[in-house]
């Protein structure tokens, strides 16, 4: 059956919302304002959820073993910001980026108008349900899957690359 993951209940998922700095060793992960956000301003709502296991670096570490986990963060943080910022769910972006910027696991929920300016990481982005579907699949897709990157030429990977001889201009 696999490792169970608890759903948010209303009064915990308020609480995080409410105070987002406070952990809840109970729960699998925590949903959290990203500092883009600016509220007031909808169109910047942003915001993570980051998963307590320390194991969870990227995409890369997801499996069949994760689905429950992964349906109740995107179930559970769209019911929780469409409730606390009164937006549609299906104005909400919810994806996770590979290659991450850090690794730790986080899944990353914002507004469409956002995603509009935020074309310099389109090719990072892999939408949620995209995952979950791919997971759904085939359990190891994410360690077997042969996956395209984008990289921008300041980012670390890329002057390694290129030290290295893998990248000529």
């Amino acid at each position: 059956m696999g490792v169970q993951y608890p759903r948010w209940h209303k009064r915990s998922r308020k609480r995080v919302m409410d105070h987002p700095v406070e952990e809840y060793k109970d729960d699998a992960y925590i949903l959290m304002k990203d500092l883009k956000f600016h509220e007031g301003d909808i169109r910047s709502l942003y915001l993570n959820t980051y998963v307590y296991r320390k194991d969870l670096k990227s995409l890369r570490d997801l499996n069949e073993t994760h689905l429950d986990m992964l349906e109740s963060m995107y179930n559970d943080g769209l019911e929780a910001i469409s409730e606390k910022f009164k937006v549609a769910k299906n104005t909400i972006a919810v994806f996770i980026h590979y290659l991450p910027t850090y690794y730790h696991l986080h899944i990353h929920f914002c507004h469409q108008k956002y995603m509009e300016g935020y074309s310099a990481n389109i090719g990072k982005c892999i939408m949620l349900k995209d995952v979950i579907q791919n997971i759904k699949l085939k359990g190891s897709y994410y360690q077997e899957a042969t996956m395209t990157i984008t990289l921008g030429q300041k980012e670390k990977l890329y002057l390694l690359m290129k030290e290295a001889g893998y990248i000529i201009e």
